[in-house]
């Protein structure tokens, strides 16, 4: 039995340990990009609050007469939500364009066994990098909506 002959089940093994923890590490990133659209969905039912309540103010405002005072606030409330809306908006389809990244990973399954290790090196890489990216992400939502 030559040299190659009796490692080809320790490299498998390796292959096998490699392929498990990138599909651990996709999982995880999985997980941090459902978590940051539930985060997405609470912030803008929030909003919808917020709306209701500037249309329920500007009413109360008109009974007492003070209108123009309501409608020049609620003006730069609206804005100010309008902006969020936007940046929330993008932030979504940066964290969808992550899932695409993963769909377009999860197809490699037709690379040559001699590469199977790099992808997944690449795959654990750039997992961390995207999950760190979200994971900033929503810092700077939660410091954004204190």
């Amino acid at each position: 039995m030559e040299f190659a002959d009796r490692h080809v089940p320790c490299v498998q093994r390796d292959d096998e340990a490699k392929l498990g923890e990138a599909m651990g590490k996709l999982d995880a990133r999985a997980a941090a990009l459902r978590k940051f659209y539930n985060d997405c969905d609470a912030r803008l039912a929030v909003m919808d609050r917020c709306n209701r309540d500037i249309e329920e103010s500007h009413r109360l405002e008109e009974l007492s007469g003070k209108a123009d005072v309501v409608i020049a606030e609620a003006e730069g409330t609206i804005q100010a939500l309008a902006l969020q809306f936007v940046a929330e908006a993008r932030n979504i389809a940066e964290a969808l364009g992550g899932v695409a990244t993963v769909g377009i990973k999860s197809l490699a399954g037709e690379v040559p066994v001699d590469n199977i290790e790099y992808l997944a090196d690449h795959i654990i890489e750039s997992s961390d990098r995207e999950r760190s990216a979200i994971e900033d992400l929503e810092r700077q939502l939660s410091h954004a909506a204190q």
